[in-house]
């Protein structure tokens, strides 16, 4: 990937093209004959890039890691696009359930005693 930043020379593309001035055609042209090959409508290529984050985020990897991967100058964009209140939300409480597995499995034993 470092290798592709470095020939791109400052491009705001992935695949830049040799002559600069835009994207490798080739690629736009490949991916769509796959789809279509594969009986696959409406994906858009930089519809991997969303799925792909989604998937780090689903595996654990942080917010700001995540933003800085995929190019954004606010972090803000990021979690608008990729964090959903009742996703996170939900993960919060299921985090806290698996912190201690003693006290997750056997909801019905009070945890504080009554004296």
């Amino acid at each position: 990937m470092l290798e592709l930043k470095i020939k791109s020379q400052g491009s705001s593309y992935v695949f830049p093209s040799e002559s600069k001035n835009g994207h490798i055609s080739w690629i736009t042209h490949s991916f769509g004959s796959s789809c279509k090959r594969a009986n696959i409508e409406n994906l858009r290529f930089h519809d991997l890039r969303h799925t792909c984050a989604t998937r780090m985020l689903e595996a654990g990897a942080d917010i700001v890691s995540v933003s800085k991967i995929l190019g954004h100058s606010d972090i803000n964009l990021t979690i608008k696009r990729y964090i959903h209140p009742e996703e996170a939300l939900k993960n919060a409480v299921e985090r806290l359930a698996n912190f201690n597995p003693n006290y997750s499995q056997n909801y019905s034993q009070p945890i504080l005693s009554k004296n």
